[in-house]
């Protein structure tokens, strides 16, 4: 840690003085010693982010500015506790500097870090001090304060034996951690597993994930600050990789969980179809670089969930067993450094492998009382040739009950049945970083679900009671009134 520390402060320092050297000179004046000649700070409070504890921050700055027409010397700016943040004041590392003109209409930066030492909390806990600033008589304060969670550190590790993580911490990937064949990793209601950017979870033995609506399971990225002033990094993809399923894997759960902000998402090797591979229930599955979730030859059953956001698709089928039912799937995937590049789902009875297509049976892949809307003009595409060859194996895909986005009407019935094409389903907001597909009160998504299906299923996704009056919404979220 004293090394990390080290090195952080070192490239805070360059960081700070290059900034510095930037600034430009006023013309000089006399020195004002009259108490109404008083600086201008750019805010009273600096404030960071939850950090995990050993854990450096990003930078936060405050300027301090001289209004007047004439030289102000700052008597002192002190740091006032013996604490964990680190500043920079004029390019100097220290926790105080005295006698420091200046000049007027001109102005200074102070850098701010926050280191935070682990301690025996399981609750994030408060961090506070303040930064002093002396100057003709005048003392004006700059609070500083950080939220610090103590977690599991986590490194490269493989789960051999039946394990139960419970919820006590969060737990700090800081590497990979991977399922052996024939063990189960338990994750408790609550449990929160946040990634490192290589991070990873590889499951050759089953994983379960078992969320309730109150405590749900998350998979997230570390970085739990901003990537710009009105973008987070929790609504940024591509934070930590994904979760792997591989061949051996069976009788996963995702239960109340939440996956966001991968690489990859989800993915499925291909497996026996006698057994489930994965089933997802009332959870949502967001923000991946390229696809949500990837299934090949695998048993995927989709339940009550929310798929939105993939910079290539959110459900990629190829070949296998599949049922998704009472689900939305959404792509309004963009970001100015990324656009989407594929369907929502793509259905296809091969996969490629070295410029190849191997065939693969797509013995079923059922949506029933579902959404799949998006940015396209067609949010579904059926794959069965490869460079314009043929592929000559099963297609068997259903559509029914479901609102879906598509370039023709005309659909096919016998995979279509009661679906309605091209009608918005009104979410409550797609707009950029902000999302809401829950239903306004004119969705034409409201009513028009397969009733006996519904009753299957008598909860949404919130909790609420699916079927009312004989009828049901199409969809995760039953709609309710605002």
């Amino acid at each position: 840690m004293v090394n990390t520390r080290k090195l952080v402060s070192s490239l805070f320092f360059l960081f700070a003085t290059a900034i510095l050297l930037g600034f430009s000179s006023c013309e000089d004046r006399a020195v004002s010693t009259n108490p109404s000649s008083r600086l201008v700070l750019s805010t009273d409070t600096i404030s960071f982010d939850t950090l995990f504890t050993d854990t450096g921050s990003a930078t936060r700055t405050f300027r301090i500015y001289n209004p007047t027409k004439n030289i102000l010397k700052i008597d002192a700016i002190e740091l006032v506790g013996a604490t964990n943040f680190i500043i920079n004041i004029n390019g100097v590392m220290t926790n105080e500097l005295s006698d420091i003109q200046l000049r007027a209409k001109d102005s200074m930066t102070v850098f701010v870090q926050v280191f935070i030492d682990p301690t025996d909390n399981t609750l994030p806990f408060l961090v506070k001090d303040s930064i002093l600033i002396q100057s003709n008589t005048n003392t004006q304060k700059v609070v500083l304060q950080a939220f610090g969670q103590d977690a599991y550190r986590i490194y490269k590790r493989e789960i051999g034996t039946d394990t139960t993580w419970n919820a006590e911490k969060p737990y700090l990937i800081l590497d990979s951690i991977s399922v052996a064949e024939d063990a189960t990793l338990t994750l408790a209601p609550g449990v929160q597993l946040y990634f490192a950017k290589k991070g990873g979870l590889y499951v050759k033995g089953t994983l379960k994930a078992n969320g309730t609506q109150a405590n749900p399971v998350v998979f997230t990225g570390n970085r739990l600050d901003n990537m710009f002033d009105n973008l987070p990094y929790d609504k940024v993809p591509n934070q930590w990789q994904g979760i792997r399923f591989y061949t051996q894997s069976k009788a996963n759960e995702l239960t109340y969980a939440i996956v966001e902000n991968t690489n990859w998402g989800i993915q499925l090797d291909s497996t026996s179809l006698d057994t489930n591979t994965l089933q997802i229930s009332n959870s949502i599955i967001r923000n991946a670089a390229t696809n949500l979730i990837r299934s090949t030859h695998s048993v995927l059953q989709i339940q009550n969930s929310v798929l939105y956001n993939a910079g290539y698709s959110c459900l990629v089928l190829r070949g296998g067993r599949s049922e998704v039912v009472h689900s939305t799937i959404a792509n309004y995937f963009s970001f100015p450094w990324a656009i989407r590049k594929a369907a929502s789902i793509v259905l296809s009875n091969y996969a490629e492998k070295e410029m190849q297509a191997i065939p693969l049976p797509l013995k079923q892949a059922d949506f029933t009382n579902s959404i799949v809307y998006g940015s396209w003009s067609q949010e579904i595409a059926v794959q069965t040739s490869f460079l314009g060859v043929a592929v000559d194996e099963e297609t068997n895909y259903t559509f029914n009950h479901c609102l879906l986005k598509m370039q023709t009407t005309d659909v096919d019935e016998a995979h279509f049945t009661e679906v309605l094409v091209n009608q918005s389903p009104l979410f409550r907001a797609t707009k950029v970083y902000e999302y809401d597909f829950t239903l306004q009160d004119l969705s034409p998504a409201i009513g028009i679900a397969d009733v006996a299906v519904s009753q299957m299923y008598p909860l949404d996704i919130n909790g609420n009671q699916r079927v009312t009056d004989g009828k049901a919404d199409v969809g995760a979220y039953v709609y309710r009134a605002e």
